[in-house]
């Protein structure tokens, strides 16, 4: 009777040891799976965090070009008002040169009207002398 349980207990012994390599089979797969898996999450990972760099280098970039336009067009400006500047000063010592220039020429204006004023003077006073 002792083999007879000893053939007993080893078949079971047997069976379990059957159904322990199944679950270990199966679970040994899980976990290849899961680290396949694992391996694909973070190449997403890496691609997404690359992915995310280059948006954020482009959006740089964008923002360098925007700024360069925007510095070129002050510039432009800053031209266009160096150039309204030169022709204003231009334009003030034209207007200084040809005040100067009114100015001597009334004043010459004055002092002839003045010569010719006491002249006409004394010719009225030596035309009287030459009627008395």
């Amino acid at each position: 009777m002792e083999l007879a349980d000893t053939k007993a207990r080893l078949s079971c012994i047997r069976q379990e040891l059957e159904e322990k390599t199944e679950q270990l089979m199966n679970t040994t797969h899980e976990v290849d799976q899961l680290v396949m898996e694992l391996q694909k999450v973070k190449q997403e990972n890496i691609q997404l965090a690359a992915s995310a760099w280059l948006i954020k280098l482009y959006e740089l970039e964008k923002e360098n070009l925007q700024l360069k336009s925007k510095f070129q067009d002050l510039e432009l400006d800053l031209e266009v008002d160096k150039k309204c500047i030169e022709e204003l000063l231009e334009e003030n010592i034209a207007l200084e040169t040809a005040q100067k220039q009114s100015m001597n020429e009334s004043t010459h204006l004055s002092w002839e009207l003045k010569h010719l004023s006491k002249n006409a003077d004394l010719s009225d006073a030596s035309r009287k002398l030459c009627f008395i």
